[in-house]
């Protein structure tokens, strides 16, 4: 597995705070409704690719 370092991690809540219309600004603070937002996306995500594989 990659590894990912600190900035690629900002970069990805990033953009997936972007595609879903969340509000991030250039220091990537995200608001806590954000990212546990963000965090059930990833999951679901997770979810769904796993699914695929099967």
């Amino acid at each position: 597995m990659k590894q990912t370092n600190k900035d690629d991690i900002g970069h990805i809540f990033k953009n997936i705070a972007q595609r879903r219309g969340l509000s991030v600004d250039g220091s990537f603070k995200v608001r806590q409704s954000d990212l546990d937002e963000i965090w059930k996306i990833i999951e679901n995500d997770k979810e769904e690719s796993n699914e695929q594989a099967e």
